[in-house]
């Protein structure tokens, strides 16, 4: 059986991707009735005025679905932010060659958290470079990936 989220994402995705926006993930929250659709854009950086689009666009497709069967929700439409995790395929290739910070459920050379550039995911294997080394993971090792933000002075 679907869930809520797969849903909501199947009926919405075709005119998301066709007014130029991804989505990266969606939410619900059933204690809070908060149904959040997170979504990007080629080049990255989501405006407000982009989320206001995209809340348009959902809304009557939404009233439509009754995906809560007539229970009312809040619907926010957002930015997955700088610190996002990396979640689909399209995401983990965008950061190729860049730095991530990696989670991982057991710890390697006495550290759960890493730092390491990104060189290639499958659906089995996380490829990442630390300093010279290149060291595989498997995906079923890995808790979560997400950009490294780094401030400057």
């Amino acid at each position: 059986m679907e869930s809520i989220e797969q849903i909501i994402h199947q009926a919405i995705n075709q005119p998301i991707v066709q007014a130029g926006y991804e989505i990266v993930a969606v939410e619900y929250n059933k204690p809070t009735s908060t149904l959040t659709i997170f979504v990007d854009k080629e080049g990255g950086g989501i405006s407000l005025d982009d989320c206001e689009t995209v809340n348009h666009l959902v809304d009557p497709l939404l009233e439509t679905l009754d995906p809560t069967h007539g229970k009312p929700y809040t619907l926010n439409v957002s930015s997955p932010g700088l610190d996002r995790h990396l979640k689909t395929q399209r995401d983990f290739e965008r950061n190729y060659g860049r730095e991530v910070e990696i989670k991982l459920k057991k710890q390697y050379k006495k550290k759960y958290n890493l730092v390491a550039m990104l060189l290639c995911k499958t659906e089995q294997t996380l490829s990442v470079q630390i300093g010279e080394q290149t060291v595989d993971f498997a995906m079923e090792e890995v808790q979560f990936v997400h950009p490294a933000i780094k401030f400057g002075r």
